[in-house]
């Protein structure tokens, strides 16, 4: 899947260090892969880069 940077950094900073540091302390990564999706996801329909960054 390609995604424009530009357009969701913050998305993809939140969810991409939320889930290195969820897997960090459990090493689990079968939960932390899906913890990474969900929030990708909820953070997409929440439309995360427009609240912050509305340029």
């Amino acid at each position: 899947m390609f995604v424009s940077l530009k357009k969701n950094k913050w998305q993809i900073i939140i969810s991409t260090g939320t889930g290195c540091a969820y897997y960090y302390f459990t090493r689990n990564e079968i939960v932390s892969m899906t913890l990474t999706i969900i929030l990708v996801l909820i953070l997409r329909a929440v439309k995360i880069d427009n609240i912050l960054d509305p340029n």
